[in-house]
């Protein structure tokens, strides 16, 4: 697991990118009510509590992270992806299967998503491993999520060509 150091940073970089949500959201709430357009303030409490149970999800999944998936998001984070939603070990609804990244992307109404797999020598080597990755990236793909993956040495030595690569796809499969 990564260090505690690497985890208050990014939890840092992780509210940052939130509370700049957070006043994207306030100051639309401000330009309808200057505008004399209605505030609804239920609908703000409802996306106040959305991003509380966010934040509660992401400090929870990065105490799980290991060493190489904390410098990814930190990569994510430090290369210009703060502002696309980034959730980590995420659970795939409909599956049991978990990936280490679900990467989202909304840009003039049009969505683009990517799972992202980091494959680190320790758990994806192996035959019974790669049985079992191939048999969750299927079942991915039938449920039509592209997987991207990295390497750990990629990551490790290339972290700004894997989120270059990571943002082009995204920006090409926007529907």
């Amino acid at each position: 697991m990564g260090s505690n150091q690497q985890k208050t940073n990014l939890l840092v970089k992780v509210f940052d990118s939130l509370i700049h949500c957070l006043d994207e959201v306030v100051s639309l709430y401000d330009d309808d009510f200057n505008t004399g357009k209605s505030f609804d303030p239920e609908l703000m409490f409802c996306m106040y509590h959305t991003v509380q149970n966010r934040v509660e999800y992401i400090v929870e999944s990065l105490l799980k992270l290991n060493e190489i998936e904390l410098q990814f998001l930190d990569n994510l984070l430090v290369l210009g992806l703060e502002y696309f939603a980034i959730t980590p070990q995420l659970e795939i609804p409909d599956t049991k299967r978990r990936v280490d990244f679900l990467v989202e992307y909304t840009f003039q109404e049009k969505y683009s998503c990517i799972c992202v797999e980091i494959n680190g020598s320790d758990y994806h080597t192996g035959l019974d491993n790669e049985k079992r990755d191939h048999e969750r990236d299927l079942e991915l793909q039938q449920q039509g999520f592209e997987v991207v993956y990295f390497t750990g040495k990629d990551v490790y030595h290339r972290a700004e060509e894997c989120v270059e690569f990571l943002e082009k796809k995204l920006m090409e499969n926007l529907k």
